[in-house]
This record gives structure tokens, C-alpha cells and sequence, in this order.
């Protein structure tokens, strides 16, 4: 029992909704009056006396004979969450359908030839299959980035915007924050016997007026928390911080089949889905454009079959205008290209079918070819500027060889005389009086200075 007690002590206490162990049935028979006789389910009662984190019983399998190893399997099976929530089908559909153990009875009295292994619920084990946020009523009544408005289902978008785990709005209520506040940890530690319960399943006659129809359905329930019916939740919240609303989400991160939060499994779910999305976008595309190619070929089908009669006509008629007789085909011409197009039709009809039957193969095939499109292009583009400054070095040459022509062979005019004075003018002012100032006399300039200067004193 020893044994059996230390499997079970190293098992993690809140990793899975189940916990295994597997012990001898001579150790069940060993227990005398404290497995009732040696019988499987007082040994049991006795396991979960000893480790408070083992909840109800779930499965008792007895491995006899040659099988008597598998039941340290099962057990550790359990233990490492192999079958998920289904841990009981799961045990049931590996180790009983081929005859190796069998279901044992919890009052069955135990055989000291076999071995037992024991599944148990745990009771550490948290169901995050639900997110819950509390915000005060103040903070539901501000209008952030302009739009929520205040509402209360406004305000519900910008949790699911704030918290990537937040998926589909399950519960809404209103209510004094304390009570908002307890809800929140129910939800958020997975104590989910607390808030989901049955309800009476009601039916709408007419807004604002139900009836009971008798059923019950499972519901969430959060004391001292009024749930917000859709005309509720367009309401605006009250600026008071003594209330606030109660948002429980559905969580995205939640694996129903393992029972547990698993990131790594929701982030591979999406990149599955972008994937998936981009093969579909890309085979429509294929098939859009195979169907493209075979209208195209189609129409080129026709066009050579209409003018084959007027080439009929043509070839009847005597060649009075040999230019017009330069134009028309051959009739053999003409088939061929009506056998050409009609090929090209056919293998547009073939691709247009692959496209359907394999939609990878064609959404990778006309990657491949935009890829190679690219690369042409690339190339075209390095050749184009490699041969740029040739081509400029070119038309720079011709332009001024063109220039140096023009300007040699402009026409030339006359040159004008310059204007020249009449001479009788540059005479006249050659030859003009000129009048000499008269110096004035020294002595003059002398007699008058002491003159000046008693008439200063």
C-alpha cells in the first residue's frame, strides 16, 4: 500500500482532471478491516483518506494472469492525461476490449493473482473553460477611444480586444462591486459547481413577458449579480464605483478534449486556419484564372472559324487588288490555328480540373509561376539598367551632332550697319563756343579775409 500511495503523492495536484494508481490485490487483501474485507472499493476509501486532493471514484480495472503489468499502464496512462476529459471510455475502450482486464466491482473482494488500477477525479483540478472580468461602473461609463459610448456591451468589446483569450460573451451582469468582484474569482479559479447550475428554461411570448416551460437547462448564476438582457446591455453604466459590471467569456486558450489550458494547441489551430484560408485563396485564383485561359482560347477558336468562309470568298474572287489578296490566309493556315486554339482550350479544361482535384498542387503552382514572373522580371529590370547609360550616352551624341547641323546650317541674314550720328551733329559739337569760367584773383581772396574776420569780432 505503500507503494500505491507514494504513484499517487507524485502526481501533479492540479495538472488533470484525473489521477491514476495501481497497486497488487494482495495489498487490497492485506487491508483487513480497513478495506471491509479486502474489497477493491475500501481500499479505495482508504486512498482517498490518505491524499485529501483524490475526488470520487471513477474506474477500478483487474488485470489478471499475463495482463497483470498492464494495470501500472493504465494507471500511468491516467497520470500523463493520454485520453483527456475521456479518461474513463478511453481506459475501458484500450484494456477491456481485448479480453487483457476487466471492470471490477467496487464490492468485489480482491484477488490476490491480479493487479488493480484506480482513476480517481481530482480535486485540485481547475476547469478554465471560462474567463471572467469585474470592471467598476465609473470605468464601464467612459467612452474610450469614442466608441463605446458608455454602453455596457460597448465595453464588453474592448475586454474581448484588451484579452486574446476572451472568446464568445457568455454572462453579463450588473451588481455591487463586492459581489462582481467574487464572481470573477469563481469563474477565474474554476470553481465552476459555484456559478453553473440549473435554471428554469423560460420561453419569450412577447418582450418583457415569460413563462416557465417546466425544463430546466444549465445556466450561470452569481449571487447578488442582476443578469443584463439585450435592452439592458445597450444601457449606458452609472459613473459610481460602488457597482460594476461582470463580464464571463468563453476562454479560447480551454481544450475540452485534454481538459486543460493549452496556448500551443489554439496557436497551431490558427496558423492551421491562415493556411487553410491561403490555399483556398490561392486555388480560386488558379481556378479563376484557368477559366480565364479557356475563355480566351475559346474565343480565338472562334474567330479563325467565322472568317473562313470570307477567305472562301476571297480565294474565288479574280485578284484585282493584290494588296488587299497580301492580307488573306491560307485555308490550311486557318486550320491550324482552329486546331491551335482548340488545344489550348483543351489544356485550360485539363488545368481548371487539376486546379479542383488538387488545390495545393495548383495553389503551389501558381506561386511558382508568380515567382518565376518575378524573377524575369528582375532580370529584365538589371538589363534594362545596364544598357540605360548606353542608350543615354547614344541620344546625347545624336542631340548635339544635331545641334552642331542646325546651327551650321541656319540660314544667315544680313548684318545691319550700325546707326551712325548725322556728321553735321558730331560737327556742331565738336566745334561748339566753350565758356571758361574767370579765376578769381588771388589778391581779391586775400583783401577780403581780414575783412571777414572784423566783422566776426
Amino acid at each position: 500500500m505503500a507503494l500505491a500511495l507514494l504513484a499517487l503523492a507524485a502526481v501533479p495536484a492540479a495538472a488533470y482532471e484525473f489521477v491514476g494508481g495501481a497497486t497488487s490485490g494482495a495489498e487490497v487483501a492485506s487491508g483487513g478491516k480497513m478495506t471491509m474485507g479486502g474489497k477493491v472499493g475500501g481500499y479505495a476509501s482508504l486512498l482517498q483518506a490518505s491524499n485529501p486532493s483524490l475526488g470520487e471514484l471513477s474506474l477500478v480495472l483487474e488485470c489478471c494472469g499475463g495482463a497483470t503489468s498492464l494495470a501500472s499502464e493504465a494507471a500511468n496512462d491516467v497520470n500523463v492525461n493520454t485520453f483527456g476529459s475521456g479518461a474513463k471510455k478511453g481506459l475501458l475502450e484500450k484494456y477491456t476490449e481485448k479480453n487483457t482486464c476487466t471492470k471490477a466491482s467496487e464490492d468485489a473482494v480482491a484477488n490476490d493473482q491480479c493487479n488493480y488500477a484506480y482513476s480517481f477525479h481530482n480535486k485540485d483540478w481547475m476547469e478554465a473553460a471560462y474567463s471572467a472580468f469585474c470592471v467598476p461602473s465609473d470605468v464601464c461609463s467612459v467612452d474610450v477611444v469614442g466608441m463605446t459610448k458608455g454602453t455596457k456591451i460597448g465595453y464588453s468589446v474592448v475586454e474581448q480586444i484588451l484579452n486574446n483569450n476572451a472568446g464568445d460573451l457568455m454572462f453579463a451582469g450588473y451588481g455591487k462591486i463586492g459581489s462582481c468582484l467574487g464572481g470573477m474569482n469563481d469563474v477565474n479559479l474554476g470553481a465552476t459547481s459555484k456559478f453553473v447550475k440549473e435554471v428554469p428554461k423560460f420561453v419569450e411570448l412577447v418582450p418583457g413577458v415569460k413563462i416557465p416551460t417546466g425544463k430546466k437547462t444549465q445556466g450561470f448564476v452569481f449571487e447578488g449579480m442582476k443578469e443584463q438582457g439585450v435592452v439592458e446591455m445597450l444601457g449606458t453604466c452609472e459613473p459610481t464605483s460602488e457597482n460594476g459590471m461582470l463580464y464571463v467569456y468563453k476562454n479560447k486558450f480551454w481544450n475540452e478534449a485534454k481538459g486543460l489550458v493549452d496556448i500551443d494547441s489554439y496557436l497551431k489551430i490558427k496558423d492551421d486556419e491562415a493556411k487553410q484560408a491561403l490555399i483556398k485563396e490561392q486555388t480560386e485564383k488558379a481556378k479563376d484564372k484557368a477559366e480565364e485561359s479557356a475563355k480566351s482560347a475559346a474565343k480565338s477558336a472562334v474567330k479563325p472559324a467565322a472568317a473562313k468562309p470570307a477567305a472562301a470568298d476571297a480565294a474565288t474572287e479574280p485578284a484585282t487588288e493584290p494588296a488587299e489578296a497580301k492580307v488573306t490566309l491560307d485555308p490550311m493556315e486557318k486550320l491550324e490555328e482552329i486546331s491551335e486554339a482548340a488545344s489550348k482550350a483543351k489544356d485550360a479544361a485539363k488545368d481548371a480540373e487539376e486546379a479542383q482535384a488538387d488545390p495545393a498542387a495548383a495553389a503551389a503552382e501558381v506561386l511558382g509561376t508568380a515567382l518565376d514572373k518575378a524573377e524575369d522580371s528582375k532580370a529584365a529590370d538589371v538589363k534594362e539598367a545596364a544598357q540605360r547609360p548606353r542608350r543615354l550616352r547614344t541620344s546625347l551624341r545624336q542631340t548635339l551632332k544635331l545641334l552642331q547641323t542646325s546651327w551650321l546650317r541656319r540660314p544667315r541674314l544680313p548684318r545691319r550697319p550700325l546707326l551712325q550720328p548725322p556728321r553735321r551733329l558730331l560737327t556742331s559739337w565738336l566745334h561748339r563756343p566753350r565758356q571758361h569760367r574767370r579765376p578769381r584773383r588771388r589778391a581779391q581772396m586775400l583783401s577780403s579775409r581780414p575783412q571777414r574776420s572784423r566783422q566776426l569780432q
